[in-house]
């Protein structure tokens, strides 16, 4: 089994119990870090889109509600995986 820390050089990769054809699993912890970059760069693109009328407000409002419940979801799921 490979590192949580040092699986393909990233943080929150994990392999599998020897099985090389089993994908990383990838960390709660990380996938929040990755939602919640996503997050600000919407936070920072969709003004600009709504203002040129590439999106509608109702749209960028419902994207980033959504994102933040996706992120809502993986702020529980590390807070769990820390207590392991």
């Amino acid at each position: 089994m490979v590192s949580k820390s040092t699986a393909h050089g990233h943080p929150g990769y994990r392999l599998g119990a020897g099985n090389v054809d089993e994908a990383p699993k990838i960390s709660a912890t990380t996938k929040l870090e990755v939602v919640e970059r996503e997050l600000k760069y919407r936070r920072h693109v969709y003004p600009r889109l709504v203002a040129e009328h590439k999106m509608t407000q109702h749209l960028a409002d419902t994207q980033l509600e959504a994102m933040e419940a996706i992120a809502e979801d993986y702020r529980a799921l590390a807070a769990k995986e820390r207590l392991l």
